[in-house]
């Protein structure tokens, strides 16, 4: 025994010495339940973190810098709850690939600089009530509906006389409740218009989401847009100007039933002797496709919606450094033998495809009269600044395979428990587990077969509720 235990002490020794050696911990881990907090003490709020999702909030968290909080195993004392005999959780995760795969953003965007951090859930009659993330045994970030609160301790000790004191105060705080199970998702479409009028139409669901559970859909004409500063319907429309008809697309701001319309102050896109089709939207950029009438020409432009006055589009090199070249390297590989063509950097856009907002780029030419083109990828990601939402967290054949037949496309809720799938002419949904195993669909919705997904925007928490109450104020059923 002696012999043994000497051995198992060596062998500890030897790993503590070799630098080159790294414990991982599995991050689906499943850890046990502990009654004793992992995060003892006494913590004060140091600082607020605003993630990109935190659209149309009414709460001024910066109030509560200089807040205290409170951690231990007889009672959490946090905003205004207090958690008696509360339970905990604990499990080291890689801090990269929590922030991109829980909130689509990087550690450094929280400030978080370590490579794996612990996780702590804090728990109350078995269900878990906020998350803490300890970067160090006295900094650490609080998670509250996707805005980070940095906390750092003042004291190791709580006193039952702490608890008592804090407990009266924490009622002022005035946080909105915590709801980590709480997601919300819009899907924007184009569909078929099956009218000489119109040539497309477009459609936009919103998905609301507890856990593995849907609780509501609600189904909406147009394009219904998240930005900063509110609601936004995008509409696109026949307007005729001296016996000449082109598309027009309108930004108009969603306002409540009981106010007058508000009037955008983005100018629609519109020219005359075109025809568009929407082929993305974000609440930054929109995608189109320009048709010229009288003639094949289809070129593609991708403009920023704050300066969508402007006369041209976006050039590639706007976007991507040294995209100039990109794009004229790219073209030239892909360009058709013999026939006179043109390379604009302007026209390019961004397209769903395979599960993945991506980069295309086309190139026109000419064949005796006509007009033709061929489209081409740019091996470019699409960054976060253009898209924050741009994940698969199982892989397209994955999810084929395990449900056996042909899936085009595919989103995830935000947390990562429900899986929608465009599937011929329905959007279909599934539970995941932690295993990543697909469950029973739980509902299924039809939509014309050739629909295509142009917009794709979530949000967390209290956000759920606010995008909620904000969609229904503008009577968009």
């Amino acid at each position: 025994m002696k012999l043994k235990s000497f051995l198992i002490i060596g062998l500890l020794f030897f790993l503590v010495g070799c630098g080159d050696v790294q414990l991982h911990i599995n991050n689906s881990y499943n850890p046990p339940t502990i009654t004793k907090a992992p995060i003892e003490g006494k913590w004060t709020i140091t600082k607020i973190i605003f993630t990109p999702e935190n659209r149309l909030t009414n709460f001024d968290y910066k109030d509560y810098i200089g807040k205290d909080i409170i951690f231990s195993s007889k009672a959490v004392v946090v905003e205004n709850t207090t958690i008696k005999s509360p339970e905990f959780k604990i499990k080291r995760i890689n801090s990269d690939m929590f922030f991109e795969n829980k909130f689509n953003t990087s550690k450094e965007s929280i400030g978080v600089k370590s490579d794996y951090v612990f996780l702590v859930d804090v728990l109350e009659e078995n269900s878990t009530y906020f998350q803490v993330l300890r970067e160090k045994d006295d900094l650490a970030y609080l998670d509250i509906n996707g805005i980070f609160v940095q906390i750092k301790k003042t004291s190791d000790q709580v006193t039952d006389k702490d608890i008592e004191n804090l407990s009266h105060l924490a009622g002022n705080y005035n946080f909105p409740k915590v709801k980590t199970e709480e997601n919300g998702f819009l899907l924007g479409f184009e569909i078929p218009a099956g009218s000489k009028r119109k040539s497309y139409q477009y459609r936009t669901y919103f998905f609301k989401i507890h856990g593995k559970n849907l609780v509501d859909i609600m189904q909406m004409e147009d394009l219904i847009l998240p930005r900063d500063d509110g609601f936004y319907k995008i509409s696109n429309n026949k307007v005729k100007v001296d016996q000449t008809s082109f598309d027009s697309i309108q930004f108009e701001k969603l306002s409540n039933k009981n106010q007058d319309p508000l009037i955008s102050k983005i100018k629609p896109i519109e020219y005359p002797q075109f025809s568009r089709s929407i082929l993305y939207l974000s609440p930054n950029y929109i995608g189109l496709e320009n048709m010229k009438k009288g003639s094949k020409e289809k070129t593609l432009a991708l403009y920023a919606i704050n300066s969508i006055d402007r006369e041209k589009s976006l050039s590639f090199g706007d976007l991507v450094e040294n995209g100039n070249e990109i794009y004229e390297d790219t073209a030239k590989f892909f360009l058709p033998p013999n026939n006179t063509y043109e390379i604009d950097d302007r026209n390019f856009s961004i397209i769903r495809s395979q599960g993945f907002w991506v980069y295309r780029g086309r190139i026109n030419f000419n064949v005796g009269e006509g007009n033709l083109y061929k489209d081409f990828p740019l091996k470019t990601t699409v960054g976060k600044d253009i898209n924050k939402y741009n994940q698969l967290q199982i892989p397209l054949a994955k999810i084929e395979k395990n449900l056996g037949r042909p899936v085009k496309d595919a989103f995830f809720a935000p947390n990562n428990q429900l899986l929608l799938t465009l599937e011929d002419n329905h959007i279909r949904l599934y539970p995941i587990d932690e295993d990543q195993v697909i469950g029973e669909m739980i509902r299924e919705i039809k939509i014309p077969s050739s629909s295509r997904p142009i917009l794709a925007e979530w949000c967390l928490g209290q956000f759920v509720d606010n995008w909620n109450n904000e969609l229904n104020k503008g009577d968009l059923r």
